[in-house]
């Protein structure tokens, strides 16, 4: 059963889509490249902060779930977690799909051209209903065979892929060991991104703030419209106190899932 309104999801879900609408980015420098990735942290704390507060006396092993699922869709942005949301309730509805994820990520993993957005959703899939750690081992194996073949963009892909996964299962030890978070990658913001959540969840505070600082540095690459500079969305991301409110929320459910095994 869920425990709020889909009207109510719909409704937030299209008031984001008009917020992101004006969500253009363009460099300093005149270039836009990058700007997807270097766009995903404006929208969602918000909304994850009000739902996780609101929900945190629910303590069945699915609402668990789910709430470590919108934590890394927050951190990502706004259409991420409101697409978690939504997809969440489709799979409690339907549990003859949930067999179905496991092949579907082998096969788009078997091709030249693997569409990395459509393989990150179909893990949160994954993730929503704790077979988090299939995905990880198919991960695993995509990393080592692009490395093998010297496909170092797919190599590094599935590397930013294999980090989220084991952040989110709380591994966070391994996470910190990937070689994606040492490169050196101008318009990519998951890098930063992931190197903050995983020295706040070490205990590192001190570390995760240098991190954030090297991220605010390269979003200050990026101009944004003053619209969006005076929203509540933007107030939320751009302090690192509330940051770390979110990566705790996402610490507590993933302590409280170490518990349950």
């Amino acid at each position: 059963m869920a425990y709020f309104s889909l009207a109510f999801a719909r409704d937030v879900f299209e008031m984001m889509k008009n917020f992101l609408k004006s969500f253009k980015i363009q460099t300093k420098y005149g270039t836009t490249a990058g700007a997807t990735a270097s766009s995903v942290i404006i929208s969602s704390i918000g909304l994850m902060l009000i739902y996780a507060y609101t929900q945190r006396k629910k303590e069945k092993k699915t609402q668990r779930v789910f709430t470590r699922s919108m934590s890394i869709g927050a951190l990502h942005g706004g259409r991420i977690a409101m697409k978690r949301m939504l997809q969440y309730h489709k799979i409690r509805a339907n549990q003859e799909i949930q067999h179905d994820y496991l092949e579907k990520l082998e096969n788009m993993m078997n091709t030249d051209t693997p569409d990395f957005p459509h393989i990150q959703n179909v893990m949160a899939k994954m993730e929503m209903i704790g077979q988090e750690d299939k995905a990880i081992e198919i991960l695993k194996k995509a990393v080592k065979e692009a490395k093998e073949k010297s496909l170092s963009y797919h190599e590094y892909e599935y590397q930013m892929l294999l980090v989220e996964a084991l952040i989110y299962k709380g591994d966070i030890e391994e996470a910190a060991k990937a070689e994606c978070l040492n490169h050196d990658e101008p318009s990519d913001v998951r890098r930063l991104l992931y190197k903050t959540i995983i020295e706040l969840l070490l205990n590192n505070p001190q570390e995760a703030e240098e991190e954030w600082e090297k991220f605010r540095e390269m979003r200050e690459q990026f101009f944004l419209p003053p619209d969006i500079k005076d929203s509540g969305f933007y107030k939320l991301v751009n302090h690192f106190d509330d940051f770390k409110r979110v990566v705790n929320l996402l610490k507590q459910e993933i302590d409280q899932k170490k518990k349950t095994k």
